[in-house]
Parts: structure tokens; sequence; C-alpha cells
């Protein structure tokens, strides 16, 4: 990053080695850029798997298994990748798995993934967000249901 740039929500993120919210600080602006868009998601995943290696959730580590001849999104649909739901790229995987069509695992909060995530919201009788457009717009307790819908399917997640 560099003494040119400035990212002071990134930067005290990461001196108290808060890697979630330094997965979340990562992005580069994909206004105009959507060649970015990519590097932004896997940049998140990394910082998020960075915290996950840090302080590991309880459980059996070797469910953590990244297929490197797949693309990251055939890697979360595969159920062998625990689903950083930190992310959105992470949010979106947990709606496709459960039943509500995001229309792509890219790490864009568009469309397709507002009206996935307002489906679910509303099939679980749960505050609507039609507006949200971003991963913190996503009140705690739709995060919790995601959570506890992919426990009860099987699929490993963190935080």
């Amino acid at each position: 990053m560099g003494p040119l740039f400035q990212f002071p929500n990134f930067q005290t993120a990461a001196a108290a080695e808060n890697w979630l919210t330094m997965a979340r600080e990562c992005k580069m602006t994909e206004v105009g850029n959507p060649g970015v868009i990519p590097r932004n998601v896997r940049n998140g995943l990394l910082f998020t798997l960075a915290g996950w290696n840090t302080t590991p959730p309880p459980g059996d580590p070797t469910q953590l298994v990244f297929d490197s001849t797949q693309k990251l999104d055939a890697n979360l649909r595969s159920g062998k990748f625990p689903v950083p739901i930190n992310l959105l790229i992470g949010i979106q995987t947990a709606l496709e798995n459960l039943g509500f069509d995001p229309h792509g695992l890219d790490g864009v909060f568009g469309s397709g993934t507002r009206t996935a995530l307002t489906s679910f919201q509303e099939a679980n009788g749960l505050a609507l967000t039609p507006g949200a457009s971003g991963v913190d717009e996503i009140p705690q307790q739709t995060v919790d249901a995601l959570a506890a819908q992919l426990d009860n399917k099987g699929f490993s997640h963190f935080p």
C-alpha cells in the first residue's frame, strides 16, 4: 500500500490485527473499473482466511479445502470450502446454497443479490433491507439466520 496511500480504516484494523475489518476495507473502487472486482473478492477472502488461520474457529481445520484447479465460485459452490459470511461473496454463496439465487458469486451487491437477500428475509420473517448496498448494511439477525441454515445443511462457515 505504501506511504503515499491513506486507508485509515484498513490501517486501524491492521494495527489491531482485526482481519475481518481488513477484509472489508481492502477494496479498491469498482466504479468504472469492473476488472478490479475479482481482485477485491480474492483479497477480501485472503484477509478472511488469514484471520481464520490466526484464530481458527473450533473444529477440524482440514475442512478448509481450496481446489486451485477450479475458479473461486466453483470452490464456494462445492460445499468443501467454508463460506465467509462476513464478506459479500460469502453472503451470495450462502443465499445460493440456501436456494435464493443472487445471480452470480461475484462480490457485487447488485439487484440480483438484493432480490435474493430480501426473498430470504421475507421467507424467514426477518426485517427486509431492499436498500442495502453492502454487507455492513445486512442486519445481524439475517446473518445469524443464514449461518444457522448453513449449519443445518452441513456447510462450514466463519463469521
